[in-house]
């Protein structure tokens, strides 16, 4: 299985940017690469996303939540 970390430092509460980063209704509003993605944020759920820039070739993915530890990661 394919694993990819990354981290940054925001200012904002854990909670406030758990509860955007779980709206996924509104990722296009903030996340140009990912224009769609849906699905329900809960382990062992897929999320039906695309990804792609303006523009560019946009490519479909499904991907399965194997971790979710709320307002942390």
């Amino acid at each position: 299985m394919k694993t990819l970390r990354t981290e940054i430092v925001i200012d904002a509460s854990p909670q406030t940017v758990w509860s955007i980063l779980d709206d996924l209704d509104r990722y296009r509003e903030w996340n140009q690469v990912l224009p769609r993605i849906a699905g329900r944020t809960t382990v062992g759920e897929w999320i039906d996303a695309t990804i792609g820039f303006t523009g560019e070739d946009q490519h479909a993915f499904r991907a399965q939540l194997v971790r979710i530890v709320g307002a942390r990661e």
